[in-house]
């Protein structure tokens, strides 16, 4: 209460920023519920809101947003045994913002991954008139799903940092598909621009997940150019002879099942999608892919005997 109270002196309800007012809130929430909610109201209803303001005010109510905090703060005590110092220059909603925008770009990320296979897939449908298998294209979720991505990388550009960097790949991924492996990799940063210190922290461990999701499309995409799955559960598609430098490039067969390998394709293991149906979709396609490489290292052996 006494923060709440020098605050609120020092500063105008009416005045105040939609940071201030956001901290506030949090700040209030344990004494009184209400007036917690209607700060968060004010926040949410400034007539200049950033981006990477927007989509955590219209996506967490109050009580969202400190169990959120909670749980980070839980991490950083527990996991990280350490100091971070660009969170600790960020205010509340800041933080906010960073974790909510890094887990939707996982996310579509991960769609991207699954939308590539399964486009593969039905391409192959079409061909060999599989029975019982059907794609059916929902329109209105589509659009649904459109929106949700434009906000998300309109705030992670927003936001800027590494995580703007991360929007701006996944933006050029998803719209052109012109990117190179090597455009995926991490950068090298400089101490002050870095998100936090180390590769242990929260931020770096989502920068690597989503890289692995982006990397593993890309790459995919270069070995299998032109590849035609089967719609039955064994493996089985058409290479255009001979096969490709890309198809043969054992590099770039490392790579891949490198980036397969990222705990950002798991979901029994302690996956972090929440999204329950993508994250089922997404381990079924990494094995897809592993078992279409698999088959294609088989065959490029039988043509190296003749």
């Amino acid at each position: 209460m006494q923060t709440y109270w020098c605050m609120s002196w020092h500063i105008s309800t009416f005045a105040a920023s939609t940071t201030d007012l956001s901290t506030l809130a949090l700040i209030m929430r344990p004494v009184s519920s209400a007036k917690a909610t209607a700060l968060w109201d004010a926040a949410r209803t400034r007539e200049f809101l950033r981006p990477h303001e927007k989509i955590v005010l219209d996506n967490m109510s109050v009580d969202d947003a400190a169990e959120w905090l909670a749980k980070w703060q839980r991490w950083h005590e527990t996991e990280r045994k350490g100091r971070c110092a660009a969170c600790e220059k960020r205010t509340p909603l800041g933080v906010l913002a960073a974790i909510l925008i890094r887990a939707r770009l996982r996310k579509h990320a991960a769609a991207l991954f699954v939308r590539t296979v399964i486009r593969d897939d039905a391409r192959a449908g079409q061909d060999e008139c599989c029975e019982g298998d059907s794609l059916v294209y929902d329109a209105e979720q589509d659009y649904r799903e459109e929106q949700e991505r434009t906000e998300t990388l309109q705030a992670g550009k927003s936001i800027g940092g590494r995580t703007a960097e991360l929007a701006v790949l996944l933006e050029r991924i998803w719209d052109t598909g012109f990117c190179t492996h090597e455009d995926v990799l991490p950068q090298p940063q400089d101490e002050e621009d870095a998100d936090c210190e180390d590769a242990h922290d929260l931020a770096s461990k989502d920068e690597a997940e989503i890289r692995a999701l982006l990397s593993a499309t890309i790459i995919y995409r270069r070995i299998f150019p032109s590849s035609f799955p089967a719609c039955s559960t064994s493996v089985s598609f058409i290479l255009s002879p001979p096969p490709s430098p890309s198809q043969r490039n054992a590099t770039l067969h490392m790579a891949l099942r490198t980036a397969l390998a990222s705990r950002a394709f798991e979901y029994a293991s302690g996956g972090r999608l929440e999204d329950e149906e993508l994250s089922i979709a997404l381990e079924d396609s990494r094995d897809r892919v592993c078992d279409m490489l698999v088959e294609l290292e088989k065959s490029c052996r039988r043509g190296a005997r003749f």
